[in-house]
């Protein structure tokens, strides 16, 4: 899903979108962690 949303905001394409996942804490509800990564992006 991340990817999809990566894709449709950048347009290069699923293939070419990369996703390192991280360790960290858990959370209940949101945490934000795709907007962070559109911010990254």
């Amino acid at each position: 899903m991340l990817r999809i949303d990566l894709d449709r905001l950048l347009g290069l394409g699923e293939s070419r979108i990369e996703i390192v996942r991280m360790e960290a804490a858990g959370c209940y509800g949101r945490n934000c962690a795709d907007d962070v990564c559109a911010d990254a992006a």
